[in-house]
């Protein structure tokens, strides 16, 4: 017997969705490709809702390691009204970004004031966007930003989860007991 077909516009947000996941790795660290960098390009604006998320953290995975173009084509996107534009694009930033180390730090720049957006998305995103910018690094600057997200009885339990994974991203592997304290007190 025949499965009952599913409505195309689904379809399509799952094939926009595939394709952006696709396209990012398949161009990772390029800083090129054909779908989301040519100029004119409104890839991610074709996608609908948490696709505009990856379509736009994607470019993070175009301009890995490429911090001077990739910040600034992506700071495009993190000034959008969309707020799922605006979020994907933090999370590009941080993508972008890790693994880089060096004296200017883009990511902490572009990300730390949006940690303190209302916007859950926003938050959300840039939380997100720290911990993979910063992975490994124990980085102290950081973790000042995101104990204060974990510690804040306002904040959420989901944004205080997102930032005591985007703690334990920052300080693997450096058995910080404040760190590991923190986030089990969550």
């Amino acid at each position: 017997r025949l499965q009952r077909s599913r409505p195309a516009n689904v379809d399509s947000a799952r094939k926009n969705l595939a394709d952006s996941f696709v396209n990012g790795f398949v161009n990772a660290g390029f800083s090129k490709d054909k779908v989301i960098t040519p100029k004119g390009s409104d890839w991610v604006f074709k996608n609908k809702d948490h696709g505009k998320i990856s379509a736009a953290a994607s470019l993070g995975m175009v301009y890995l390691w490429d911090t001077d173009v990739g910040g600034n084509e992506i700071d495009k996107y993190s000034m959008s009204k969309q707020k799922q534009v605006k979020g994907g694009a933090l999370l590009g930033i941080g993508i972008c970004c890790a693994g880089v180390t060096g004296s200017m730090s883009m990511a902490l720049a572009l990300l730390s004031d949006y940690v303190e957006e209302n916007d859950a998305t926003t938050k959300t995103m840039a939380t997100l966007g720290l911990g993979i910018a910063y992975c490994g690094t124990g980085n102290e600057e950081v973790s000042e930003i995101l104990l204060k997200l974990v510690s804040l009885e306002s904040e959420s339990m989901e944004i205080a989860s997102i930032a005591s994974l985007a703690l334990g991203m920052v300080f693997a592997g450096t058995a910080n007991e404040e760190i590991s304290a923190a986030i089990l007190d969550v």
